[in-house]
């Protein structure tokens, strides 16, 4: 049931669940965008950042961490969040490690970088010779990323691949691995 709001009325929901409905949800949304009161998250930057909070309150970051998420649907750059990055993710059970980390890949996805000085590349060799950038995240942490090329419909599309959120320890171990994916 509702009620008479004074002022302001706020219904937080899925419109396309809540048009499909035929029931006082949909005539709702209706009047709501006939009236331009209908805000979608996917275009409002901040309401869109306030879910990525809540989601991340909650433990829900594989809602966030996806290319199709309200947080990189319209970014600069496409994302590519591999396998493995969304397990260590699951693993850091620190809401701030979370928050930073969400944070640092949305200013990346629109194009934001750190100076020279404050990052570091990994090189390893190979018939690809592929380049990782490795930022620094709370605590011992770093976020692992490449700049990648793909491609989609006949067209190349320049992608940001997510491949890890590693302790420094663990970086060594982890371009052995890469090299061998990429002499396979």
């Amino acid at each position: 049931m509702l009620t008479h709001a004074r002022y302001c009325l706020w219904i937080l929901g899925n419109e396309a669940t809540l048009s499909s409905s035929n029931s006082i949800w949909k005539k709702l949304i209706l009047d709501a965008k006939k009236r331009k009161c209908f805000y979608n998250a996917h275009e409002d930057k901040d309401l869109a950042q306030a879910i990525a909070a809540a989601l991340m309150e909650l433990g829900q970051l594989h809602i966030l961490l996806n290319a199709d998420s309200l947080l990189f649907k319209n970014a600069k750059w496409k994302v590519y969040f591999t396998t493995k990055f969304q397990n260590s993710m699951e693993k850091i059970k620190d809401t701030d490690i979370c928050r930073e980390v969400v944070s640092l890949l949305t200013k990346l996805s629109d194009g934001w970088r750190q100076s020279c000085k404050d990052k570091g590349v990994i090189v390893h060799g190979g018939a690809c010779g592929q380049l990782l950038e490795k930022y620094k995240v709370k605590g011992q942490l770093n976020l692992i990323w490449s700049i990648d090329v793909l491609e989609e419909n006949s067209d190349y599309v320049q992608v940001m691949k997510i491949w890890d959120v590693l302790p420094v320890s663990d970086i060594p171990e982890f371009a052995k691995r890469l090299q061998i994916i990429f002499h396979s």
